[in-house]
């Protein structure tokens, strides 16, 4: 879906763009869509500035709910990959393969889902209210977003309401946010970005240099770079929910971040198969490393194809991320 079409800004939207909040000269648009994956029908429903009497935003507990469930399921298939992995016996691949495609990835899903949960904010409901009916924006369902949206509708609801307001009486905000937000249609990076592209970058290259030459060196830096990297990102993704972030930095912001749920879940995994099959690596670190190093050795094709696949995309985000991350600093300097 555009960002933007006649007059009107899109504001936000919902899963999968089923429904979305436009802004326009003298009104709101709220286009109500039914469907899955895909809207069947739409329903558009205008809101004139000049009839909204309250924009009310409501604090749910949902999102430690959701984050409670999402960790038991982490931990759920983790157990199940642990419990699989110990029923092998040495070189047997069935437990690993198995592993692979049914509990590994359902656990770095729900990981991930964890992660996203948390640093979204607390949930929330919004609806606006005119004299003639009341309605709940289905897309506006984090604190962060619906009080940048909010903020962002407060100067032109009162601008458009100021004949209407009594003499001597200063109105009342839509919302008790006292941080300054960006102004409507402005897009912000966060400081974080720029770095954590160009480390991913560095990163998913070297990742495929280890692949492709036995080297303890190189796996000793590219895991370094990705510890280095975690916080990065999530300083990164932390601002982008709380600023307005266009999604060609924030989607591989996210991408990144599950990226790296993969290598440290792969990781561990590996670390888990290789203690079967030769318990010294756990002795130490660095005996790990060593391990870690010989992944591209026939007989671990299928880690080395995993892994591969995972320092792909680590390497494209981050170059597609750094690349939109210049773009939008030269659209600003114009």
């Amino acid at each position: 879906m555009k960002k933007q079409f006649g007059e009107y800004q899109r504001l936000a939207k919902g899963v999968f763009s089923c429904s979305s909040l436009w802004q326009g000269e003298d009104h709101l648009l709220y286009v109500r869509g039914n469907g899955f994956l895909i809207p069947f029908s739409e329903e558009y429903l205008r809101f004139r500035y000049k009839d909204i009497q309250a924009l009310v935003i409501v604090g749910t507990s949902g999102r430690w709910v959701s984050a409670i469930l999402y960790a038991l399921g982490t931990l759920l298939f983790a157990g199940l990959c642990v419990l699989i992995l110990s029923m092998g016996e040495g070189e047997d691949v069935g437990a690993l393969v198995v592993t692979l495609l049914f509990p590994f990835p359902l656990t770095m899903v729900f990981l991930l889902l964890l992660v996203r949960t948390l640093l979204l904010g607390q949930r929330c409901k919004v609806e606006v209210q005119t004299s003639l009916k009341k309605e709940r924006f289905r897309m506006l369902t984090r604190l962060p977003l619906a009080r940048r949206v909010v903020e962002s509708l407060d100067e032109l609801i009162q601008e458009s309401q100021k004949d209407l307001i009594v003499a001597g009486d200063t109105g009342q905000e839509f919302s008790g946010s006292k941080e300054p937000l960006e102004p409507s249609g402005g897009l912000s990076i966060p400081l974080s970005a720029a770095p954590a592209f160009a480390v991913s970058a560095v990163m998913g290259a070297l990742m495929l240099v280890q692949l492709h030459v036995q080297s303890v060196v190189t796996a000793w830096v590219t895991q370094a770079m990705g510890l280095f990297l975690v916080p990065l990102l999530l300083v990164a993704l932390a601002a982008s929910v709380r600023r307005l972030t266009s999604d060609g930095i924030r989607f591989p912001l996210w991408g990144l971040l599950g990226s790296l749920l993969a290598v440290g879940g792969g990781g561990l995994i590996f670390l888990v198969n290789a203690a079967m099959v030769d318990p010294a690596v756990t002795v130490s670190p660095i005996v790990y490393i060593e391990a870690f190093s010989t992944v591209n050795r026939i007989d671990d094709l299928g880690f080395y194809l995993y892994f591969l696949i995972v320092a792909l995309a680590i390497l494209t985000l981050g170059a597609a991320g750094l690349l939109n991350v210049m773009l939008q600093k030269g659209v600003g300097k114009k």
